[in-house]
């Protein structure tokens, strides 16, 4: 089926009033800059400038007495590799351009950035002396504009040469922090995407690595996702371009149709569904849910906390779920030779890669473990722990993303809530917690899967037969 991805963009300043239809979003709002005045405790004066103010006052005339510069580099803020070039490319050509003293201190050099350890020892070569400081930072007193004859004072531990070091330079240069463009919370809030902890646009996923964010159609490039340079900018944005031609070929896409099902009869309209979607692809008209299949990501959270098990899954409904546990655990199939039996319900976007490269790598693996794939660890339903349990499994493992890594951003963290509320269960029942275990596996992290499989399987040998089974609960 063809649908025509539609975000409606509505722009207003004064009495000017913009509103369209388009089918994709691309975010590229330029940081904030602001040099740390006040982590040092000294104004903006003609003796201590930004790094922006040096910058552009480099091009031009500058009028000021530039025979000795200090550029201070971190200390109150984390650097990074852009502005800590920048600050490099400023020392390099004042050092070439005045045959200036030029000083150049930080608490690290980020040299594994494109082309920073050959622009370092370029500016070497022209002068400018570097020091690293890794115990102390500098002590910075400004010199007083009003008296010619008051000038900076940088004072430090060179920990070289085991001693104290003061100068005097007529100009310090402060690195800038980067921040969020102002307004991004709010953006971010209306469009429903993730911020990352520092306020930037696209948050820290995997996933969405270099342009994607939570939501279809909406992609961050260059600076709206924290600092870079002029060139991944524009990688960025050939990447979205083509992205962009993908998604909306001819303005439309092909997709798959009614990959949600939402029973109308069972629904309460608790809107929990609505509340939960990690990529907006549940909206809502006449107090009904509606979904939709261009922006659903088929992640299963939605399905797996609607309290009246009202929508299902193509691909994976409650039945063909419950059938799959069945048929793996069909007779003799599962615990041959003693061996205790596993069902792992495994995130087909990180545990079921790692279990391929596991077989593909040919590390041991018990044959009674049965692997059971989903759209996504926060699709593992309750009643799948249970119904495996009944069905005969020693031990039920749900094997999902790293906390943070999740594609569906809060998949695991559901998963492992409902793991330690199903443990808390068993325990009151009489029943060992530990026969039910969550866990977070990159896509490449095979060794790890093993572990984790191997010393379940030894938490089992010690515990026994399931109970469950033995005993007939929960039938």
């Amino acid at each position: 089926m063809s649908w025509r991805a539609r975000y409606l963009v509505r722009l207003g300043k004064d009495d000017t009033r913009f509103e369209k239809e388009v089918g994709a979003i691309v975010l590229a709002s330029e940081p904030a800059l602001e040099p740390d005045f006040e982590g040092w405790g000294v104004p903006e004066s003609n003796r201590v400038r930004s790094l922006s103010w040096f910058e552009d006052a480099i091009e031009g005339e500058i009028q000021e007495d530039l025979s000795k510069v200090v550029f201070l580099c971190g200390f109150t803020h984390h650097s990074n590799p852009f502005s800590q070039e920048r600050a490099v490319r400023q020392a390099l050509a004042l050092a070439s351009k005045d045959q200036s003293q030029v000083l150049f201190i930080t608490e690290h050099f980020k040299v594994a950035h494109m082309g920073m350890e050959r622009l370092t020892r370029q500016a070497r070569e022209a002068g400018v002396l570097f020091v690293k400081m890794t115990e102390t930072r500098p002590v910075l007193e400004a010199g007083d504009d009003k008296n010619s004859d008051d000038k900076n004072r940088v004072s430090y531990y060179d920990e070289s040469m085991g001693m104290e070091v003061a100068i005097s330079p007529q100009i310090v240069v402060l690195e800038e922090s980067y921040r969020p463009s102002p307004g991004t919370d709010i953006l971010a809030e209306r469009l429903g995407v993730h911020l990352d902890p520092q306020g930037f646009f696209q948050g820290e996923n995997i996933h969405n690595l270099p342009i994607a964010s939570n939501r279809v159609g909406i992609l961050v490039v260059g600076p709206a996702k924290g600092p870079v340079s002029f060139e991944e900018g524009m990688a960025d944005a050939k990447a979205a371009a083509l992205a962009i031609h993908n998604l909306l070929d001819k303005g439309k896409r092909v997709i798959a149709e009614n990959r949600i099902v939402l029973d109308k009869k069972k629904c309460t309209i608790c809107l929990t569904c609505y509340r939960l979607c990690p990529h907006r692809a549940i909206s809502y008209l006449n107090r009904r849910p509606v979904f939709s299949d261009l922006a659903c990501q088929v992640c299963g959270i939605c399905a797996a906390e609607c309290p009246m098990d009202a929508i299902q899954i193509h691909g994976f409904t409650d039945l063909q779920i419950k059938t799959e546990i069945g048929e793996i655990l069909h007779g003799d199939a599962l615990g041959a030779d003693g061996a205790p039996g596993i069902v792992a319900f495994c995130c087909q976007n990180s545990a079921v890669e790692a279990a391929d490269l596991a077989a593909k790598r040919g590390l041991p693996l018990s044959s009674s473990l049965k692997i059971l794939k989903v759209p996504c660890a926060g699709r593992v339903d309750v009643d799948y722990l249970l119904t495996a349990f009944r069905a005969g499994a020693d031990g039920v493992m749900v094997l999902g993303c790293h906390h943070g890594s999740c594609k569906s951003v809060q998949g695991s963290d559901l998963a492992e809530y409902r793991v330690k509320s199903i443990q808390e269960a068993l325990g009151e029942a009489g029943i060992e917690g530990n026969r039910l275990f969550f866990g977070g596996l990159a896509p490449g992290s095979s060794a790890e899967f093993v572990r984790m499989v191997q010393s379940m399987e030894e938490t089992l040998r010690n515990l026994g037969n399931s109970p469950i089974k033995s005993s007939g609960a929960g039938k």
